[in-house]
């Protein structure tokens, strides 16, 4: 017989972060920020994103998916299960691997968010959160066409991670007869990888509490 926590992590949602390593990340900003800035950044974003989502009361498993020894430290330390996977596998790759490790531990939905989310927070992991447990709940980039979030049953739809996401995304609900459900928020929307995003970013942060990254290793 299973126990009330068994069954409450297995019916509740799994948190999903694909990392890559640090060496290959961010390289959009290499005109912009040294390699340890970005380094810096990187950790820094993905720690936050990591600790968000342990920090919501609706996610009760977090996995990060990951080819780095150093990234999956970082993330271990911040709560994370690990899975591995090959480097350059890309995000849609890794997320369809992940979607079968929650397939496979019995784990009912699951949350694909990436590391790359500086202003992401609790309110917002809930909101996604409350989509509908049959539909698919999205949530758009800033531009409005690529996915920064996304929730479903495992397997429910393929995983779609670049690009014009988000009608991908869209598209593949509808063949398999699925809603969706779409959140809007400025939490969710900024993802940086170009170096206006950067400006974005920067910002922004003035008027919230967020652990910054060493900007002074760009100097």
């Amino acid at each position: 017989m299973h126990s009330a926590s068994a069954r409450q992590r297995s019916d509740g949602i799994w948190g999903v972060v694909p990392l890559k390593a640090p060496e290959c990340a961010k390289t959009r900003l290499a005109g912009v920020l040294s390699h340890a800035s970005r380094r810096s950044l990187f950790f820094s974003m993905a720690n936050h994103v990591i600790s968000t989502l342990k920090a919501s009361s609706q996610i009760a498993r977090l996995l990060v998916v990951t080819p780095s020894e150093i990234s999956a430290e970082m993330a271990r330390a911040a709560g994370a299960e690990i899975l591995w996977g090959p480097p350059d596998e890309g995000m849609a790759n890794a997320c369809a691997r992940a979607t079968a490790h929650v397939a496979a531990a019995g784990g009912q939905r699951v949350m694909f968010v990436p590391g790359d989310l500086p202003l992401l927070d609790v309110a917002a992991v809930d909101m996604l959160s409350r989509a509908p447990v049959d539909a698919i709940g999205m949530a758009p980039n800033r531009e409005g066409y690529g996915t920064n979030g996304l929730i479903c049953r495992p397997g429910a739809i393929p995983m779609h991670f670049s690009g014009h996401s988000l009608s991908a995304h869209k598209d593949a609900a509808r063949r398999a007869g699925i809603d969706v459900w779409i959140v809007r928020s400025r939490s969710w929307a900024l993802d940086v990888d170009l170096p206006a995003d950067l400006d974005e970013f920067k910002s922004s942060i003035k008027n919230v509490q967020w652990r910054g990254y060493d900007e002074s290793s760009n100097e």
